[in-house]
């Protein structure tokens, strides 16, 4: 996409479709997708799992005949938010992939670790356009990155469409790398807020509180309160802080969590302090055998959220 491509679009509507990927044992990946009108005008994967072989993200794209993403983002190089994000970037051709800033390496012969992955697009890392041949520009991100910052012209109005990382700290991350500290890579990982006029997204990652405690002093700038909180960490109970980056107490319109059962993730402390925030709250059923898929779809102008998928994710 262009640059200021989307200002010189008239749309008479506006609305985007997310979609929670995730199963009762473990995994993550999350689909956002920006429509003018019926026309896709921007798309993004946040991080992957498999579902029979295959990134169980790939079977949304598919379905909503969405061949090409602009961008990508791995939240942290854990497994179940990593399997198959190659076969993504293949297969889907991200103009852009960020990752937490300053990881650059990781140790071998570390479970759960996604070392393949990382080793994978660092190859692409010296991006030159010149190429005729595919490949993404890589980037690490932290806190206060923006990463888009657009105007949407839909009838008389001017629509914002922003996206900016909130995490990780910079400052704390980089004492880590330089450590070559990787015992805790949740505390590296990415969460963004999405905002497009006057509905915001949070896509938490797996941030822990130990890092949230030093964003509230480093963001530059407040965070919205997000009508849609993808709740931090599969809802454990060191992930509850997110809420304390708003300057009121928040209210979110619907929380949602996914799940890891290895951890008896999540844990119902997490669910209960949400669900004190949140008007809806939805958590992966426990029992479910196959792949969970929660969606939804936001009409900008006319400020409604109207479920339009929910597989195994159940009401709490």
């Amino acid at each position: 996409m262009k640059k200021d491509e989307l200002f010189f679009n008239y749309y008479n509507k506006v609305s985007c479709k997310i979609y929670v990927l995730g199963s009762s044992s473990e995994g993550e990946s999350i689909l956002f997708v920006l429509y003018g009108d019926d026309r896709v005008i921007y798309s993004c994967v946040t991080d992957s799992f498999l579902y029979q072989n295959q990134p169980a993200v790939k079977i949304i794209l598919d379905d909503a005949n969405i061949n090409q993403i602009a961008d990508l983002f791995w939240t942290h190089p854990h497994d179940d938010h990593s399997d198959g994000l190659i076969e993504i970037v293949e297969t889907f051709k991200p103009k852009r992939v960020f990752l937490p800033t300053e990881l650059q390496s990781l140790p071998g012969n570390t479970a759960k670790i996604s070392r393949d992955v990382l080793d994978k697009l660092n190859s692409y890392r010296g991006y030159d356009k010149r190429y005729k041949t595919y490949q993404p520009k890589v980037q690490g991100i932290g806190a206060n990155f923006l990463i888009k910052d657009e105007i949407i012209k839909v009838g008389t109005m001017l629509i914002p469409f922003s996206i900016c990382a909130i995490s990780p700290s910079l400052g704390k991350i980089r004492k880590k790398a330089i450590n070559q500290d990787y015992n805790a890579l949740n505390d590296y990982s990415i969460a963004v807020s999405i905002l497009v006029g006057d509905f915001s997204l949070l896509l938490t990652g797996d941030i822990q509180d130990q890092m949230l405690q030093y964003l509230s002093d480093e963001l530059l700038k407040e965070v919205p309160i997000p009508n849609i909180l993808k709740i931090p960490h599969h809802g454990s109970k060191y992930s509850l802080g997110i809420t304390s980056l708003f300057e009121e107490d928040p209210s979110f319109d619907i929380a949602v969590t996914t799940a890891k059962s290895s951890s008896e993730l999540p844990k119902q402390e997490a669910l209960d302090h949400y669900r004190t925030y949140s008007k809806h709250l939805y958590k992966i059923n426990s029992g479910a055998p196959d792949l969970a898929i929660w969606g939804v779809e936001v009409d900008i102008l006319h400020a409604t959220i109207t479920q339009i998928v929910n597989n195994n994710y159940v009401a709490v």
